[in-house]
């Protein structure tokens, strides 16, 4: 329930990698296929809307998708 986020960033051969690293609960393996869904979260079995929507990680895939990006999650509870 509490923890913290670190953003780093590195160059390697002219490519900008950012890494988005949190001390949370993480995420049971089971849930990270789906995480970039929209409105899906992990954890959220009632959908208390105080935890959010579920729009976050969706909004990442479909930004990195339009620029040709790649996102990638390890996740480990």
């Amino acid at each position: 329930p509490k923890g913290s986020v670190t953003i780093t960033s590195q160059v390697t051969n002219g490519q900008l990698h950012v890494n988005i690293e949190d001390s949370g609960i993480g995420i049971e393996p089971e849930h990270l296929p789906r995480i970039f869904e929209e409105f899906y979260q992990a954890g959220n079995a009632s959908r208390d809307r105080r935890q959010g929507l579920g729009l976050g990680l969706a909004t990442v895939k479909r930004l990195s998708d339009l620029l040709s990006l790649s996102v990638a999650v390890r996740s480990s509870p």
